[in-house]
């Protein structure tokens, strides 16, 4: 199996990997690379004849490894379709086929100071004009009403791709009217002041210490920091509320998903393919594994059967569940080209944040840059 797991992943999944091995008779063993060389490591592999039968990999990978016959399609067995939440299974499918299946799910919520939001008179955000508002009144000498994560690379192309959605665009057109509007918008805070320049450089776990703080009222930030900043919040005697990514009209927002995708390597045939076809399967189909699984990852299982488990254990990840349900995997749009436009975007925004291009400028750059590396 071809992982980027690390740490206290790894004896995790080898014990259901043995499990799969005493299941099957198939003897599955764990090679872990770097997730920003995972893609090319199986398409390497697979060429040189000594390719993966597994693949563990982001599901935004998906469509460049099926395209680029790394994969190896497989059946459901005796899951059903209709157990799992639409996006992520589709994000496990390419022209058609089913290659993989979701392992678990994460995303990212819109957090915020239930107190200082009381105090203004303001409702929990929904809409781009709300959320707006909402920074300006919060923001303070002492502190700022709005972050999000703004360092280069696709934690930020990932935490925008919903606006572009909710203004009508496609990430297959990166210079259209909707995408140059939900891009100002998206940048707007960073130059209006309303979030701390220091947002360039942030990730989430920078953003939930500055909330848990009081030193930002409101930010979007990923499920997997909640925990953590539900924790140093109730430390500071801060009152945390959770709610969804906002959308140009306050409409339920459709939303990206992280989480990774367990998918079989066209190394695999015949008997060796239905090896790991059933045990792919079995993540899902073991409802009480598959919960304790999710859950130690800090994932939501898109298989429903084993949500209620994992959201009695944390009730926090409801909001996620809420989501998912109006969810859109990153590749549904572009398929295998993904890569050349989470990266063009990601650079273009950062530009419209910093004032080194006008809005209309980075957006029509980063079309032409995409485009030209289209596959």
């Amino acid at each position: 199996m071809l992982t980027y797991a690390q740490g206290d992943q790894v004896p995790m999944y080898k014990k259901f990997f043995d499990q799969c091995s005493a299941d099957t008779g198939y003897t599955f063993e764990q090679l872990q690379v770097p997730a920003n060389d995972l893609l090319n490591k199986a398409v390497q592999l697979t060429a040189s004849g000594s390719g993966p039968a597994v693949i563990l990999a982001d599901n935004q990978m998906i469509a460049g490894l099926a395209n680029a016959k790394a994969l190896a399609p497989i059946t459901l067995g005796s899951l059903s379709a209709s157990d799992f939440v639409e996006g992520p299974l589709k994000s496990g499918q390419f022209d058609g086929k089913q290659y993989g299946l979701p392992v678990g799910n994460n995303g990212e919520v819109i957090v915020y100071n239930k107190k200082l939001l009381a105090d203004a008179g303001l409702a929990v955000p929904t809409s781009w004009d709300t959320l707006t508002a909402a920074a300006k009144a919060l923001t303070t000498s002492d502190r700022y009403g709005f972050g999000q994560t703004f360092q280069g690379g696709e934690t930020l192309s990932w935490n925008y791709w919903a606006q572009l959605w909710s203004a009508g665009g496609s990430i297959a057109k990166l210079d259209s009217p909707a995408a140059v509007e939900s891009a100002t918008f998206w940048a707007s805070f960073l130059k209006d002041g309303t979030a701390p320049q220091a947002s360039l450089q942030w990730q989430s776990d920078n953003l939930i210490s500055e909330v848990a703080a009081g030193r930002l009222a409101m930010a979007q930030v990923g499920t997997w920091t909640l925990s953590k900043l539900l924790s140093e919040a109730k430390d500071a005697g801060v009152d945390i509320g959770i709610t969804t990514q906002v959308s140009k009209s306050g409409d339920a927002p459709v939303v990206p998903f992280g989480g990774e995708v367990m998918a079989a390597g066209a190394s695999a045939t015949g008997d060796a393919l239905k090896a790991v076809n059933d045990c792919i399967v079995s993540w899902s189909s073991d409802t009480a594994g598959l919960a304790e699984r999710d859950e130690f990852l800090g994932y939501l299982p898109s298989y429903i059967p084993a949500q209620a488990a994992v959201l009695k254990a944390t009730p926090y990840l409801q909001v996620l569940s809420d989501q998912l349900a109006d969810s859109r995997g990153r590749t549904e749009e572009v398929g295998p080209n993904y890569q050349s436009r989470t990266v063009a975007v990601s650079t273009a925004l950062q530009q419209i944040a910093t004032g080194a291009a006008t809005p209309e400028e980075a957006m029509k750059t980063a079309q032409t840059s995409a485009a030209a590396a289209d596959k």
